[in-house]
């Protein structure tokens, strides 16, 4: 990607993967620090398919304009 004129590249890796409602999701990922010289690791607790959401998440707020 670029921003502000300069050129970023961008890098994860996938893992662990499970079973969610018949699809395989990845629950952990792995990504380099800014430095390049260690890697970072993240996990994924959960996925909900389709969850009930009340209708109040998709409400702008009247304060914003």
């Amino acid at each position: 990607m670029t921003i502000r004129g300069q050129s970023f590249g961008s890098e994860r890796g996938f893992g662990d993967y499970k079973n969610v409602d018949g699809i395989l999701y990845p629950h952990g990922f792995t990504y380099p620090s800014r430095d390049k010289k260690s890697v970072l690791q993240g996990r994924i607790a959960s996925v909900e398919i389709n969850p009930d959401l009340d209708a109040a998440h998709f409400t702008i707020p009247k304060n914003i304009k």
